[in-house]
Order: C-alpha cells, then structure tokens, then sequence
C-alpha cells in the first residue's frame, strides 16, 4: 500500500505535468519502484478535488463493539458464568443483542452455564477472581 505523502506527490506531479505517464515515469526515477497504476493516480487526483483529502473517509454502517465492552462482558461472565443476557445487559448498560452477540460471537461461549463458560483456575469462591471485585 502506497503511503499518503507518495500519493500527493504524484497528484503535484500530476499538476506539473498533465500527464500520467510522465507521472508514473518520474515516480519511478525519484523512488526507484513500480509507480502505481495510472488509474490510481486519476482517482487520487479527483478524490484530492472533490474531498480536498487524500486521507481514508468513514464509511457508513453500524459502528463495532468495543473491546471495552468486550472485556466487561467476559469479567461479568467470569464472575457469575449463571447471569442472564438480560442481567448483564442492564448492569452494563449495553443491548441484550450486544451482549449476545459477544457471548456467541468474540467470546465463543456455549451456553451462560457451560463447563466452558470459565477458566478452571479462574473461580470467585477461590478467592482469585479479581475482576469480579472490580465490577459492580
């Protein structure tokens, strides 16, 4: 991936010479490597115009989970491996769908009471669950 201050570079060069192929010519001299495609530099140029970037735009759609939100399902769980979506979505303050999700989804987790919900070494009875004192 070619990186942005290289882009701009070939969009002045573009300026300068009105040409593609003496762009991707003299980008091949200065830098001594294959120059991107010639429709790769139009786009940049036009994207430059447009947006007056050449900078990655957001795109649209629903945001990810955190990997805060993440963790804080997991130390819930770990705690109380019994705990309904609904509990934990209500104490976390996060939808029962996103808590679901990443209880089915990041987390890999079987069922609320599976034998795999929770580390073996990792127990709140024994005293080393450190999370659990840390939430609530």
């Amino acid at each position: 991936m070619i990186i942005v201050q290289r882009k701009v570079q070939c969009v002045l060069w573009l300026a300068k010479f009105e040409s593609v192929t003496l762009v991707r010519r003299e980008y091949r001299r200065v830098f001594n490597e294959e120059p991107p495609h010639e429709n790769n530099i139009r786009r940049w140029d036009k994207q430059l115009r447009e947006t007056g970037s050449l900078l990655k735009q957001s795109r649209p759609g629903r945001p990810s989970v955190s990997d805060d939100t993440i963790e804080a399902v997991w130390a819930s769980y770990l705690c109380s491996p019994k705990k309904s979506v609904r509990k934990c979505s209500v104490e976390l303050g996060v939808s029962k769908t996103t808590v679901h999700n990443v209880l089915k989804k990041r987390l890999r987790f079987t069922g609320t009471a599976s034998k795999n919900s929770q580390p073996k070494h990792i127990h709140p009875r024994n005293g080393n669950c450190h999370v659990c004192q840390n939430i609530g």
